[in-house]
């Protein structure tokens, strides 16, 4: 059986035009409440697709979406930061 939760998340990944279109909206309050509530988004999506985690057939494509995911986190964590988390950008960003 297929899991389709690696496909969905890097066609997400993908295609996202904002950091909130992966990990949502962040509620509001400081940058500390903020990284919280996207750590848990993180955490909740790597589950997915974190090779370990996966059939030994899904590996490769796990591999890739994980990584994706990891940089569009450490970008969304620099956005918080900076106040530019809701700020839409290019698609070309996730190439």
């Amino acid at each position: 059986m297929r899991n389709d939760a690696i496909t969905h998340i890097a066609s997400t990944l993908n295609s996202a035009t904002s950091y909130a279109a992966v990990f949502g909206p962040l509620p509001k309050g400081d940058a500390s409440e903020k990284l919280s509530h996207l750590r848990k988004q993180f955490a909740f999506l790597a589950r997915n697709v974190y090779p370990d985690f996966v059939r030994k057939d899904e590996e490769e494509e796990a591999r890739v979406t994980f990584r994706l995911l990891n940089d569009m986190w450490e970008r969304a964590k620099r956005a918080v930061a900076e106040g530019t988390y809701e700020v839409f950008f290019p698609t070309e960003v996730n190439g």
